[in-house]
């Protein structure tokens, strides 16, 4: 094809001086394709659908070749492709030692940024596991272990029932309310026995309210991880580093640092969110098991502190799922609010993604960081 030919069927012509129309070209994912009549001077982008029908050849014959160009700008920074009797030709000499550093910092900010989205996969693919868990109350564990630490809690108000009656018959009153807590030791008594239920009741209205979060959303469980992962690709940062990168090659590197820095954020952010529901989980079946101590002690003097603490660290383990689903969720609605706002010309497009990304860094530390406002154990390395 000719690059009248591809103009015809769609494609745009991007003059090589045009930085910043080739960054948008890229970021829309349209393929550098190079006509057989290539003069060296520009570039012809087509669109994903019209690149895929173009016949390949092996790079640096000029008869369709795609992506050669972009692959050369995106992996040797600073190198210059000209044309020259009809082949398309890298001069990496140009550049000397200069070239190899940039090279070498590119290479390795990219494979940073590559370990960190897949880290960023994996935690995707964890945290909503991890939020809809349903396995409470009928958890193994908690099936094992709370009918002892029941049975304790009972022989505990056994005794305190035996106590009350000796002293009764005695007739001798310690503080002068000894009788004045039988009341409130008979009620304890028979609650002690639904602590399970009570927990579980509360664990699933958290539930209740994620579920209903992700209606309003409009999200689906099923589509949650890919969602996250998709929000969290960084954007390609060339197009807005125009103006501040050095003419002599240092724009790809900058970018590729930027990308890195962006990407390892995300990642360590989730991995702590990821890590801070983990311990929600462990912690709430723990506390489940010893749900009966918790009304053990609201029945004896001296004692409701170690029940307030109880229920405090319970109700904060419950209400960090649905905070940090809220978060997550804002995120990733904020992109339907961004349509709305911006157009479809490549320069709003890249805005639009640049501001998701940046939304979506935000929402994830700010989820981090809640897990140790909230007193998550070991969240603090947020």
């Amino acid at each position: 094809e000719t690059e009248a030919d591809l103009l015809a069927g769609g494609c745009e012509r991007i003059l090589l001086t045009n930085s910043q129309g080739i960054s948008a070209a890229r970021s829309l994912k349209w393929q550098a394709v190079v006509p057989r009549d290539a003069s060296g001077e520009a570039l012809v982008y087509c669109p994903p659908a019209v690149a895929s029908q173009l016949p390949t050849y092996r790079p640096g014959q000029v008869a369709g070749v795609k992506a050669t160009a972009e692959s050369v700008m995106q992996f040797i920074p600073g190198a210059v492709v000209a044309g020259l009797a009809g082949n398309w030709l890298v001069d990496m000499a140009t550049r000397g030692a200069g070239h190899a550093s940039r090279y070498m910092l590119t290479g390795l900010f990219n494979v940073i940024a590559g370990a960190a989205t897949k880290v960023i996969g994996l935690a995707a693919e964890g945290i909503p596991s991890l939020l809809t868990f349903s396995y409470f109350i009928s958890s193994r564990s908690v099936r094992s272990f709370w009918p002892i630490m029941l049975a304790i809690a009972n022989l505990g108000f056994l005794l305190a029932l035996v106590f009350i009656a000796l002293l009764t018959t005695l007739r001798i009153d310690i503080g002068g309310g000894v009788r004045r807590q039988l009341p409130r030791l008979l009620i304890a008594a028979l609650l002690v026995n639904f602590s399970l239920v009570i927990g579980g009741l509360i664990i699933d209205a958290s539930r209740i309210i994620m579920a209903l979060l992700m209606v309003i959303a409009n999200k689906s469980l099923d589509t949650l991880p890919a969602d996250l992962e998709k929000a969290s690709k960084a954007l390609d940062v060339q197009v807005w580093l125009k103006g501040v990168a050095d003419p002599a090659g240092w724009e790809p590197v900058l970018a590729a640092l930027l990308k890195a820095v962006a990407n390892v954020v995300v990642a360590l952010a989730l991995m702590v969110v990821l890590f801070s529901l983990m311990v929600r989980y462990v912690m709430l079946l723990l506390l489940l098991i010893i749900s009966p101590f918790a009304y053990l002690f609201l029945a004896f003097p001296n004692t409701g502190g170690l029940a307030r603490r109880w229920w405090t660290t319970f109700l904060r383990y419950v209400i960090y799922g649905p905070v940090v689903l809220i978060l997550l969720l804002t995120a990733l609605n904020v992109g339907e609010l961004l349509n709305k706002a911006f157009g479809n010309t490549p320069a709003e497009k890249n805005t639009k993604a640049l501001l998701e990304s940046m939304v979506f860094a935000v929402a994830v530390v700010i989820a981090a960081m809640a897990g140790r406002y909230a007193g998550i154990m070991g969240a603090a390395m947020a």
